[in-house]
């Protein structure tokens, strides 16, 4: 079904299954369309669900989650980073 019908017919999706495409996710996660790819080669990045052969779409509660991790992720390793300079021992 495209957009056009649901909004014609009224039909809302349920915020768990509303997706982002490549460019709005790379917009929200800050990466470029490259990142994304090759994250999806690899088997990193946010979830994702491919639609036929060519189109991609990340589901918008996969994506937030991501997000938190990494972030968290960055944070820890920032942490550490940091308590380490303060023992004047070197990385």
């Amino acid at each position: 079904m495209s957009a056009a019908y649901l909004r014609r017919h009224r039909v809302t999706v349920p915020v768990q299954l509303r997706s982002y495409t490549p460019d709005e996710t790379a917009a929200a996660t800050g990466l470029t369309l490259v990142e994304l790819r090759r994250m999806r080669e690899r088997g990193e990045g946010p979830a994702y669900v491919t639609i036929g052969k060519r189109t991609v779409r990340y589901i918008r509660v996969d994506v937030n989650e991501w997000l938190s991790s990494a972030q968290s992720i960055g944070a820890d390793r920032a942490g550490a980073r940091a308590a380490i300079q303060l023992d004047g021992s070197t990385p």
